[in-house]
């Protein structure tokens, strides 16, 4: 038998016996974000935007978001689709 402080917790109720893949999960992505000038032969510029710059749009140059999902499967089908979208590829 899972010791009590292990068991699953799904609506308030313990899940002994559930597989942890089938508990929910979280995923938390970290992200860097690089801010460069292109140059004009496409190469880009040795200088990247700092916080400071970056500030006045309201973003960052790190960042973390987290997406949920009612088991494993579901949760990297969601972190797939949001990589997709940031990507501007959605698969169908």
């Amino acid at each position: 038998m899972t010791d009590r402080s292990d068991r699953p917790i799904v609506d308030g109720v313990g899940h002994p016996d559930m597989e942890r893949r089938s508990m929910p999960h979280l995923a938390i992505i970290t992200m860097k974000i690089d801010v460069r000038a292109m140059l004009p032969d496409e190469r880009l510029d040795r200088y990247v935007m700092g916080d400071a710059a970056l500030e006045k749009y309201g973003l960052a140059q790190k960042g973390q978001f987290t997406v949920r999902g009612y088991d494993e499967a579901d949760c990297i089908k969601k972190i797939k689709y949001v990589l997709e979208e940031i990507n501007g590829k959605t698969r169908e």
